[in-house]
């Protein structure tokens, strides 16, 4: 049976680019609904939620642990839980209002490039949300990229030349931020050894792990694991490199 036949992917909405890079790279099929899954296939899960599981069906990725992913309280409740090094957080505005040197204000917890965040650099500036995370001044920023225990790529966030950056405490795309190939600045063991325990915290197969990093103590910080991380045709070579050798 060829890899098209066997592998499927089912993504969180038709229209995801990352999915369909990764289905284009590995040579199959995007699946339009999941009535059609038998219990032969193994399916790619790419950031899906909401829709039952066949039985025998292996799934990569599980919806359930996708959910916990993706909300960034249970997210960060489960990762503490399991030693993960993470940015201490509260859903108290009480106990936010005592920390120093600046609070992220969530006031989404499934939100993504940006949604929902409000930096708030003194106590007065803080805001009603669902959560609270301490502000983490850090030196450098990346996306790990994790297949099952082991990294399989890594990117470094920096604030792209021909875009306007509003605020520099909120580093998305749409903020004027990008991620590239830094070979001259690669990531430390630190940085790799947080990103997989993360995602195995999680208990998911895969995840693009966001980590920011002080170069002062060599600490790292994981800030949320991306079940349907954005794609690049290098990104897409990495995922599809790690699945076809699972199927050797």
């Amino acid at each position: 049976m060829t890899l098209r036949h066997k592998l499927v992917i089912w993504r969180y909405k038709r229209a995801s680019e990352g999915a369909r890079i990764l289905a284009r790279k590995l040579g199959i099929y995007r699946m339009p609904d999941p009535g059609l899954l038998r219990g032969g296939h193994h399916v790619i899960n790419w950031g899906n939620t909401k829709w039952g599981v066949p039985v025998a069906c292996r799934v990569y990725n599980r919806p359930e642990c996708v959910a916990i992913a993706i909300n960034k309280l249970t997210a960060f409740e489960t990762m503490r839980q399991a030693g993960v090094p993470i940015p201490e957080f509260t859903t108290d505005k009480e106990v936010a209002s005592k920390w120093k040197g600046g609070v992220v204000c969530r006031k989404i917890l499934t939100g993504s490039g940006g949604d929902g965040i409000v930096f708030s650099k003194q106590a007065v500036d803080i805001i009603p949300a669902k959560m609270y995370t301490r502000y983490v001044k850090k030196s450098r920023e990346y996306r790990v990229h994790v297949f099952q225990g082991r990294v399989i790529g890594c990117k470094r966030k920096i604030k792209h030349k021909d875009k306007e950056v509003k605020d520099v405490h909120i580093r998305s795309h749409d903020n004027g931020y990008v991620y590239i190939v830094d070979p001259q600045n690669p990531p430390s063991q630190t940085i790799l050894d947080a990103a997989v325990k993360a995602v195995s915290a999680l208990n998911l197969d895969f995840g693009g792990v966001d980590i920011v990093w002080t170069s002062k103590n060599d600490k790292a910080y994981v800030l949320e694991v991306n079940t349907a991380p954005g794609m690049t045709d290098m990104t897409g070579d990495w995922y599809a490199q790690a699945f076809k050798e699972k199927y050797k």
